[in-house]
């Protein structure tokens, strides 16, 4: 009967690497395996056009907005389980009430956020008609970089537009997942900063952009739980080989 061999056991920087790369592989991975809530898609881009009527009474002195070919970005949340209320079968409208919505936006020094968000869907199976994915701010979109222009630019509002042909959409059902950019034949994002009294068809300042990424945010407990089954998991199976 042979005698039993010594445990051989690889020190720790062996298996590290291994142990770090599969936390953040299970941290990308499970938020769309578990559609977790809330969901948290992130976008960037580059400002096409800004338009500003500066002759408007009350118009701040002396105010700079943010430059064609700057960056901007932010993020919007939504509830994976939201309820549609547009009864139309090709058609979605998915909202989350403030604050479980925050949708976040920023324009170089300027930020705006709001409490709530909405998410709305369009299939179409008509030959040539486009898929349309759009998301914004609910009502209450605030100024709140720059508390000293709040008070004039007080009714703001932010949507984030998707158009093409299939596959953009898989139905008219709320995505959980980002749908992607290169489907887009139409990739923009349009803020608008008001004031309430204007009575006018458009708005005060007009700021649009053209998206370049748009990604699903992982939820923290989702990547801290999915470390931790990837320590479960090696460490069980260097049990089994000793």
């Amino acid at each position: 009967m042979n005698p039993r061999q010594p445990i051989q056991c690889r020190p720790v920087r062996a298996w590290l690497p291994r142990l770090l790369a599969t936390c953040l592989a299970l941290a990308a991975f499970w938020p769309s395996r578990l559609q977790a809530r809330p969901v948290t898609f992130q976008f960037r881009g580059i400002v096409s056009g800004v338009q500003a009527d500066r002759t408007y009474p009350g118009f701040p002195a002396g105010v700079t907005l943010p430059a064609v070919g700057s960056d901007f970005s932010g993020t919007y949340t939504f509830d994976s389980d939201a309820r549609d209320t547009n009864s139309a079968p090709s058609q979605g409208l998915y909202t989350t009430p403030a604050p479980n919505g925050p949708v976040r936006v920023n324009f170089g020094a300027f930020r705006w956020d709001a409490g709530g968000s909405f998410v709305s869907t369009t299939e179409s199976d008509a030959p040539g008609a486009p898929d349309t994915y759009e998301a914004g701010s609910g009502p209450g979109l605030s100024l709140v970089s720059h508390p000293e222009l709040a008070g004039f630019f007080n009714r703001n509002n932010f949507s984030l537009k998707l158009t093409a042909e299939d596959p953009l959409l898989d139905g008219p059902a709320l995505p959980t997942v980002p749908p992607r950019l290169d489907f887009g034949a139409l990739k923009m994002v349009t803020l608008w900063a008001d004031n309430g009294a204007n009575t006018r068809p458009t708005p005060v300042v007009a700021i649009t952009g053209t998206l370049s990424s748009l990604t699903l945010v992982p939820e923290p407990g989702a990547a801290g739980a999915s470390c931790a089954a990837a320590a479960s998991l090696l460490l069980s199976r260097r049990r089994r080989r000793v």
